[in-house]
Formats: C-alpha cells, sequence, structure tokens
C-alpha cells in the first residue's frame, strides 16, 4: 500500500517533534515513496546524549629546589672601607648569583648580608622572574636576611615580626607563608643572620647568638603547630652548637645530615656556619655546599642547596 505524502510528512514531523522534547538526538531516514510497507517502514535512530567526561584534578607531590646564600653584602667590598678587596662590586656579584640561581633552578632561597644594591639587582637582573620579602626598600637594617622566590611559583601569604640582636642592634628577620600556586600547599620560611663570632675570641657574641637561636626556634615552631612544612635557614654562625639546638628543641632535622635522638646529638660531619634545617614531613633529596669556581668568584661561603619534596595529602 502507497503510503500518502501527507501521512509521511506528518510521521516525520511526529518523530522530530518527540525527539526533540525527551532530549534525544535523531537521524531519520525515509524510504523511497514508491517502497511497499506501512509506516513502520519508516526507519528511525535515536541516540542518546552522551554524559561530559568529569575532569579528574590529579595531586601531586610538590617539589622544588631551596638554597642558603650568604652573598657577601657589598658594605664588604664596596667602597674606600671595602674589607675584601679580591672580590668584584656587590651589584656585579648580585648578577653572578642570579645566574647561580638559575643554573640551579632555586625556587626559595634566603639570603644573609644581602644590600639594598644587591637586592634590587636581583630582582631586576632576574627578568621580573623573582620577589622578595622585604623589599629593597625596606629599612635598611631589615633588608640583610631578605628571602627570594619565583613569581610563578609562590604567592606571598604572610609576614610575622622576628627580632634578633646583632652586635648590639636590634636587626629584624625574615619569617614568612608561602603558598605554592599549583598546589595550594602553604609552606613558612623563616631566615635569619645571627651574631658573629671573633676568630680571637669564639665566645664573642655568644649571649646574643643564645637569644637570636632561640626566637628562631620559637618562629618555626609556630609556624609548625599550624600544620605547614617549615624551613629554616641562614647564617647562624655556628656549627655543632646550633645544630643541637635545633634538633633538641624541635622535631627539625638537617639537610646537611646528623642524627639526634635525644640521648646523643651527632652533627653532621660537612658542616659550615650556613643552614637549611626543615620539619620532618619534607622529603630532602640532593643536599649540597655548592662551592664552584662561581660561588668563589660571588662569595667568601659555600652555598647550601637541597631538593624538598613535599607528599601530597594522603599519598
Amino acid at each position: 500500500m502507497r503510503i500518502p505524502k501527507a501521512f509521511r510528512s506528518l510521521a516525520l514531523t511526529f518523530v522530530a517533534t518527540t525527539a526533540l522534547s525527551t532530549g534525544l538526538t535523531t537521524v531519520a531516514t525515509q524510504l523511497p515513496a514508491n517502497a511497499a510497507g506501512s509506516p513502520s517502514d519508516l526507519v528511525t535512530a535515536v541516540q542518546a546524549k552522551k554524559p561530559k567526561k568529569k575532569r579528574t584534578t590529579v595531586v601531586k607531590d610538590l617539589s622544588f629546589n631551596v638554597a642558603s646564600f650568604n652573598i657577601l653584602g657589598s658594605n664588604h667590598t664596596d667602597g674606600k672601607k671595602k674589607k675584601r678587596s679580591r672580590y668584584a662590586s656587590g651589584v656585579t656579584r648580585a648578577r653572578w648569583a642570579v645566574d647561580l640561581l638559575k643554573t640551579h633552578k632555586t625556587s626559595v632561597v634566603g639570603f644573609s648580608e644581602i644590600q639594598p644594591d644587591q637586592l634590587r639587582t636581583v630582582l631586576a637582573y632576574g627578568g621580573g622572574k623573582y620577589t622578595s620579602y622585604p623589599s629593597p626598600d625596606a629599612p635598611k637594617k631589615a633588608v640583610p636576611t631578605a628571602i627570594v622566590w619565583k613569581k610563578r611559583w609562590w604567592t606571598l601569604v604572610s609576614t610575622h615580626e622576628l627580632v634578633v640582636p646583632f652586635l648590639g642592634q636590634k636587626r629584624p628577620q625574615a619569617a614568612i607563608v608561602l603558598q605554592h600556586k599549583t598546589t595550594g600547599q602553604k609552606v613558612g620560611f623563616v631566615n635569619v643572620h645571627l651574631t658573629p663570632v671573633r676568630k680571637r675570641d669564639k665566645s664573642f657574641g655568644e649571649k646574643e647568638r643564645n637569644i637570636g637561636t632561640n626566637r628562631m626556634i620559637k618562629q618555626a615552631q609556630a609556624f609548625a603547630s599550624t600544620g605547614i612544612p617549615v624551613f629554616l635557614t641562614g647564617d647562624m654562625n655556628e656549627r655543632e652548637e646550633v645544630f643541637c639546638d635545633v634538633t633538641t628543641r624541635t622535631d627539625m632535622v638537617a639537610a646537611a645530615g646528623g642524627t639526634n635522638d635525644g640521648n646523643s646529638c651527632q652533627p653532621p660531619k660537612n658542616i659550615g656556619l650556613d643552614w637549611i634545617f626543615t620539619t620532618p614531613q619534607v622529603l630532602l633529596s640532593q643536599f649540597r655546599f655548592q662551592a664552584d669556581p662561581l660561588v668563589k668568584k660571588i662569595t667568601d661561603h659555600r652555598v647550601p642547596m637541597v631538593r624538598a619534596t613535599i607528599p601530597a595529602a594522603g599519598s
């Protein structure tokens, strides 16, 4: 029986309307007009809409490089009263310091002795990749322990007041919390420069260093009490003593190694005045005291560096 055109058009309209009302995608194929059959010969393929795939967020461990860098302040090498004449100017050495940070892909560095002209050079020569706390325009006493980090990866969350005695002065030290932009992980950083000793008098500045050690430990403990990982860096002008103080009074470990079980304190064999300590949830690797020819052109200190990994929650 031949199906009248009017009925065929009506059938197609009905199928299309039904498909639209049910939210389905319809593909209809009409038989030739002269084909035999009934209205059931109208072949209709109905396909359901595919559900959108949900994006899954993969939480990864956070790994980055940390350094503690006594850059040798320009106040020691520049001007008429320069004490270390064999070194280039502070600004020149600051540019070399940026080259060193780039070579070793350093993400966060705690400086010691850095002066405003040097910090300004680090930020400018770094091509806008770095920022700092405090800024080069902060009070001069606050600048020498500036913390510098890569802007691409970190944002400043908070700053905290930490003041220690230094050669009879009250000197602010850098204590901050940074947040990693990709993982959202917050990390506390405390960076200090404690009173130096004198070659002929090893006890010189002992009282000031003890006060400074107490205050830096309290600040590190305050950060750790919030549950975040913490790094304690800087030129502490002590070797065995500061290691045992920090590892006895906190659960922090030294990147350089060493052990302290509460009964026996065994400082690391490879030891210096510049330190990197951190809380135990941080995994450390690739530690070294960098002392290549470029470092020796920049400073009279070795530069401790380490790879830090903070495991993702639940891993």
